[in-house]
């Protein structure tokens, strides 16, 4: 059986940005984050349990790179350190 992907924003606010697109890979998910980029720590370890709580799949979800160009590096570096590949 497939299962349908979903593509995850790494931030709510995307409001500027048109995400209808990504509905044809399938349900769009915002992460929600309280932790600041500039403090790496924190905010690696909330990227990472954000998707481990939406148990993400990298075989069939995806990463949108939308948002601040920070927070996509960080959240991409977290990322590749558990996930060994990714769709985005």
């Amino acid at each position: 059986m497939k299962t349908e992907g979903r593509v995850f924003f790494i931030q709510e606010g995307t409001a500027r940005f048109n995400t209808e697109p990504a509905k044809r890979f399938g349900r769009r998910i915002f992460l929600k984050s309280t932790a600041s980029p500039f403090n790496t720590d924190s905010f690696l370890e909330e990227c990472i349990k954000n998707l481990e709580l939406q148990k993400f799949n990298p075989d069939t979800d995806f990463i949108a790179l939308t948002g601040p160009s920070l927070n996509i590096a960080l959240f991409l570096g977290a990322v590749m350190t558990v996930y060994e590949r990714l769709n985005v």
